[in-house]
């Protein structure tokens, strides 16, 4: 009988991620392809201030106001329109194809007021043909975890709870994730508050902008792995992406990377809705929960 063995490490998701990964093992003890699940960075808050001057009333003139219109350029807009800590509740969905192989995504729900998310990862292996599912939830300074493998009957994979998991930092060997997960991922998974401030961005009509990003300027950025970013080089000072704003609000948002020496060229795509009509994310129940047994960590640890 083959064998998976899953070992999750964050790394800066996904990148900033502090993203898990894990890795699949055969019956010959020879590792597998390592699995990323998912990428993330730091937030910046932008504001705009308006200026306004007013007339002298005297014997020879009139009252005048004037109104000086602050005039942002491409990337303030749409720096302003990404998601930030006064964002209502909304859904997302992101899907990364090219490298690894490995198919990966990712959906979810961020209530930014709530300091709460909700995050919903896939990975297939296609070489072991099994999905590993894990699911996050975050409230404040809380994290559970649900682990589930399917399609994997011929495989031997750790026994885990079907519940929501609580997880103890004091208890992970490796990285504190958790730190990994808080670093603006309550407010935006994708984080592109970050990966804007690098961009250089031109605005077309219809709320569509089009620009390349900076990835040698984020170092803790990990859209990629670390052999396809050194791949890159100066090709990465360049990514080429498109972004679409409807009522003030990113929706949508695509970054092309192209084929290295070290990988394929890939996508990534995040997709925003449902702003304001989503439900805020609560800690799941007693019923819902149970406390993380030994396997998940080892799982999350080094």
């Amino acid at each position: 009988m083959r064998s998976a063995v899953s070992s999750f490490q964050p790394h800066a998701l996904p990148e900033a991620e502090h993203r898990p990964q894990g890795s699949v093992e055969k019956n010959s003890g020879n590792p597998g392809r390592r699995v990323r699940a998912l990428s993330a960075g730091a937030v910046l808050a932008i504001s705009a201030v308006l200026a306004t001057g007013c007339g002298v009333l005297d014997e020879k003139s009139s009252v005048a106001e004037t109104v000086k219109e602050v005039v942002q350029t491409p990337q303030e807009k749409l720096l302003a329109a990404a998601a930030t800590p006064t964002t209502e509740p909304y859904t997302y969905t992101i899907v990364q194809k090219g490298d690894p192989a490995d198919a990966q995504s990712a959906n979810g729900s961020v209530d930014p007021a709530g300091k709460a998310y909700e995050v919903k990862t896939a990975t297939t292996d296609e070489e072991l043909d099994y999905t590993l599912k894990v699911d996050y939830r975050v409230v404040g300074p809380k994290a559970w975890v649900k682990v589930k493998f399917e399609d994997a009957e011929d495989l031997e994979v750790p026994e885990i709870p079907d519940k929501w998991l609580l997880i103890d930092p004091a208890k992970l060997k490796g990285q504190d994730y958790l730190k990994g997960f808080r670093d603006g991922y309550d407010e935006d998974p994708a984080q592109l508050s970050s990966l804007l401030t690098t961009a250089e961005v031109e605005e077309g009509a219809g709320g569509k902008f089009t620009g390349t990003f900076d990835l040698t300027q984020q170092p803790d950025v990990d859209i990629v792995v670390p052999a396809t970013r050194k791949a890159l080089g100066e090709k990465g000072k360049a990514l080429p992406f498109t972004a679409t704003v409807v009522d003030g609000k990113v929706t949508d948002f695509v970054l092309s990377i192209p084929a290295t020496s070290a990988s394929k060229a890939q996508t990534y795509t995040v997709h925003y809705e449902k702003f304001g009509a989503t439900a805020p994310i609560a800690p799941p129940t007693a019923a819902e929960s149970a406390p993380a047994p030994a396997a998940v960590y080892e799982m999350f640890s080094d």
